[in-house]
């Protein structure tokens, strides 16, 4: 990665599993100042104290939770005063069926799309005020799926995993046109779509038994840091390049 965001500031969201954890170890390893959000930030935490990093931070959010995000950024922004990087990393599933006619099916989607959707939306706002601060070049970089492309069919409810997926990639999509109908040429926005990726997502979300158990058991699957060297890619990338949508599989993956 070029030196060009060596002490610049990001936000990571979900920084202390999978893919958000590898990131920030990338990012801290760069010489980035970075900032760690995450509903059980303890990993990120721990990380930064046995290390004795001087240039991680962490913060837990719950970023389904419009309130604890502005409470956050709020934080940030007193002690930082503005930043360069926001990775929209975190993101659950819950098992349920739409046509389920119960109510712990609706909370388990409606605590989906508050988090996958609304919580995107509402950190990619407070990001940008920030950022826009800043008067400096920004990058914004949301963490999707390769269900945000298609839904695939398998033996278990995809519900509303996918479709909050198909809408975070639309909603990149609507506000690269807004950056552009402002005039603004110093933040890009843009997606990472990945295919099955190795990660404790399946435990946190407890959502995925299934296919861990059944439908990909023999598909090797994407190792975190594989994305987070992607991420680390569009940052070395020139500010006048802006990359909309990256999708990566593992060799072999069906979908």
């Amino acid at each position: 990665m070029a030196d060009k965001w060596k002490g610049k500031i990001a936000v990571i969201t979900g920084s202390s599993s999978g893919i958000g954890f590898a990131t920030f170890q990338q990012f801290i390893k760069n010489g980035i100042i970075t900032i760690g959000l995450d509903i059980n930030i303890e990993k990120t935490i721990e990380y930064i104290n046995q290390e004795e990093i001087s240039n991680g931070f962490a913060y837990e959010c719950d970023i389904s939770n419009e309130n604890s995000v502005a409470k956050i950024f709020s934080e940030i922004k007193n002690k930082f005063s503005f930043i360069h990087i926001l990775i929209n990393n975190a993101g659950i599933g819950r098992k349920a069926e739409v046509l389920d006619d119960d109510e712990e099916s609706l909370r388990n989607m409606n605590l989906v799309i508050d988090t996958n959707f609304r919580g995107l939306l509402h950190c990619t706002r407070q990001s940008f005020k920030l950022m826009s601060a800043s008067n400096d070049y920004g990058l914004i970089i949301n963490i999707n799926s390769i269900t945000g492309h298609l839904v695939p069919f398998t033996s278990f409810s995809m519900n509303v995993y996918s479709p909050t997926k198909f809408a975070g990639r639309a909603l990149t999509e609507s506000i690269r046109h807004e950056l552009f109908r402002n005039g603004n040429k110093k933040i890009r926005i843009g997606n990472i779509s990945p295919g099955l990726v190795e990660s404790n997502f399946a435990a946190s979300s407890k959502y995925f038994d299934e296919l861990e158990q059944h439908s990909f058991s023999d598909v090797p699957l994407l190792k975190p840091i594989e994305i987070a060297k992607c991420i680390m890619f569009i940052l070395s990338t020139p500010y006048e390049v802006n990359i909309n949508d990256i999708i990566i599989r593992s060799t072999g993956e069906q979908f």
